[in-house]
């Protein structure tokens, strides 16, 4: 699975002061990590959903087994790609763009896991080229949209996560 993991060591040293309080925090860290994963998932969902995407625009789409094709296109290192005509033209997104959808199976793999004390953004098995789209390949360059999602949303998680913290801890000292 692609993930996207949030450093909780740069929480700072008031999350480092209220590490004796550990076993009583835990859910609510838990809560407010797991909230700050699905903020995550939505921003990812909406950059690939809703940017404006600037790359080329297609007339052709891959072919499902068992279709006839209708042309062949040869790709960048020469392979020819069994192809047929789209029903409307697909605008792709540029480099360094969150990838566009076309069919939607991508925006659909994006998911939070959070049964374990480890929390996950990230996407499923539905979409095996999301890993693709966010590195790139030697043929395509990167379409990021975990990484950036992430760092988009990254300073307001980890505020709620020290709120999430001082309030137990003041909780706790309270009773």
């Amino acid at each position: 699975m692609l993930e996207a993991k949030i450093d909780t060591k740069s929480i700072g040293k008031r999350a480092l002061e209220l590490d004796i309080f550990a076993d009583e925090l835990s859910p609510v860290v838990h809560k407010a990590i797991l909230k700050g994963a699905f903020r995550i998932r939505n921003t990812v969902i909406k950059s690939i959903a809703r940017g404006s995407k600037t790359g080329r625009t297609y007339l052709w789409r891959g072919i499902n087994p068992g279709e006839e094709p209708d042309s062949f296109i040869r790709s960048p290192l020469g392979h020819l790609f069994p192809v047929k005509k789209r029903n409307k033209p697909h605008k792709a997104s540029a480099s360094g763009e969150a990838p566009a959808t076309d069919t939607g199976e991508l925006v659909s793999s994006i998911i939070v896991d959070g049964r374990k004390k480890e929390i996950e953004v990230g996407a499923e098995a539905g979409a095996p080229y999301a890993e693709w789209l966010e590195g790139g390949t030697r043929a395509m360059k990167a379409r990021p949209f975990l990484q950036p999602a992430l760092k988009k949303e990254e300073n307001e998680i980890q505020k709620d996560i020290i709120n999430a913290m001082l309030s137990s801890a003041r909780d706790i000292m309270r009773s």
